[in-house]
């Protein structure tokens, strides 16, 4: 049989010791009512000796009630199981002492602690070694009873009570003994179960995660394939438009000076559609075709210090920016590609910031990057409004914003999607609403192994 765990061994000790408590409780309650109740024998068997065992019962319920008291101090809760040992001395010795002062091994209230027995076996529940002790306790006190009255033979009354005891005992011991392996087994059965469970629910959600990853990278597949034909489709008139505004600013001199300022105005407008109908366009192609640059190890403090700079018109004044991060802090990744993914996500955060009113403190962004294992994580976390429930699985999905017409298309963070996993690292969102939004980074802090066929 495989040796139980020491952590195994100390949770069951424990629950035994709540267990056991519990007995000693109700066992205890069973002496103080029964013990006294007995009472009415001693009028019948012993009428001579009625008054003075009547009041060794009394006062063995009373300590009893002590015994009971003590257990639930500091000190009994210590030492429950050299305590446990004085409840079953109190009646065994009270019914000792009637039988010396009776008849000795003729004294029918031998009985008596058949019952004691009894209570150790069927409620109390002790383990082996208290058992074999409070048995050979009881039986001790019924010959040292016997002896202090004259009787030194071993037959008759004598034998079969010693027999009966001793049977009796037996009985106790072993029944106690096979309960507490069976307890026991029970109890393993549990934490296994309970250990099952754990790993059963992890793998769960590991496989929602991955699932969520899945559609996400399929839905961003056929986005590329899509944006790939789009962007040549707009990318023709896109030309042509550029190539009449340049012909039309040269045809500004032939205009009349009063017409001037309103065609430069137009021409402005003009321009600024062509701009962003062109930035949109490198959005698609930064998302559709990703450049596959040389990866190495990138200081995360001078990423995080060049971001913040792209982002200071947004942030000088307005934002308490804490970045948490050594100067030695490694990771694995393109660093232009990093320093993409941290001014796009401090960016988002400047934007979310300005939606919220601060009744205390004030905005806040904090940038960490710290290790687990080996693998590097790099956290980014707002004070914000954060993101609602619903729109947490869709955050990575392009196209997908809360943002007012004209203030983005929904492509950043699918972008910075497509970045970390060309890392070989994942991206995840973690938000409560009203409270805080956080992106963590799952980077590698050291580049893959090479295996010996990739070598060769």
């Amino acid at each position: 049989m495989q040796t139980p765990s020491p952590e195994l061994v100390a949770g069951f000790e424990q629950e035994n010791r709540n267990t056991i408590r519990r007995n000693f409780t109700v066992a205890s309650v069973v002496g103080m009512v029964l013990v006294p109740l007995f009472g009415f024998l001693d009028v019948k068997v012993y009428p001579e000796h009625a008054t003075e065992f009547i009041m060794w019962r009394f006062g063995c319920s009373a300590a009893i009630a002590v015994f009971l008291a003590v257990m639930h101090t500091p000190f009994g809760l210590r030492y429950y199981r050299v305590l446990g040992v004085t409840l079953v001395l109190l009646p065994a010795a009270t019914i000792s002492y009637m039988v010396f002062r009776t008849t000795g091994a003729e004294s029918p209230y031998y009985a008596g602690l058949n019952l004691v027995l009894l209570v150790v076996g069927f409620i109390l529940r002790w383990t082996l070694r208290e058992s074999v002790v409070a048995v050979g306790l009881v039986i001790l006190l019924y010959f040292a009873a016997c002896r202090l009255n004259g009787d030194f033979g071993l037959h008759g009354f004598r034998l079969s009570n010693y027999f009966f005891l001793g049977a009796t005992g037996i009985i106790v011991v072993v029944g106690n003994y096979w309960f507490t392996r069976l307890r026991f087994d029970e109890f393993r059965n549990r934490h296994e179960l309970d250990q099952k469970k754990r790993q059963l629910e992890n793998t769960l959600q590991e496989l929602k995660r991955t699932q969520d990853e899945l559609i996400t990278t399929e839905k961003q597949a056929s986005l590329g394939v899509w944006s790939a034909g789009i962007i040549h489709e707009i990318n023709n008139p896109l030309n042509f438009v550029r190539t009449g505004l340049y012909a039309l600013r040269h045809a500004e001199k032939h205009l009349p000076e009063s017409e001037r300022a309103e065609f430069k105005e137009v021409m402005a407008d003009i321009d600024d559609g062509v701009k962003r109908v062109h930035s949109i366009v490198e959005d698609l192609r930064s998302y559709a075709h990703p450049k596959n640059e040389t990866l190495a190890l990138v200081p995360l403090a001078d990423v995080v210090r060049v971001a913040l700079r792209f982002c200071s018109e947004g942030l000088r004044g307005k934002v308490e920016v804490v970045p948490q991060v050594p100067e030695d802090f490694h990771v694995f990744a393109e660093r232009n590609k990093l320093i993409q993914v941290l001014t796009n996500l401090v960016q988002n955060s400047i934007h979310a910031l300005e939606e919220k009113r601060f009744r205390e403190g004030g905005p806040r962004i904090v940038i960490e990057g710290r290790a687990e294992g080996d693998r590097r994580l790099v956290v980014v976390r707002d004070n914000g409004p954060g993101i609602p429930p619903e729109h947490l699985e869709k955050v990575f999905d392009p196209f997908f914003t809360t943002k007012q017409p004209g203030k983005g298309m929904g492509l950043g963070l699918g972008i910075c999607y497509r970045i970390i996993q060309g890392f070989g690292g994942t991206i995840r969102v973690r938000s409560e609403p009203g409270e805080f939004c956080e992106f963590t980074l799952d980077l590698r802090a050291t580049p893959p192994a090479t295996s010996d066929d990739d070598a060769s």
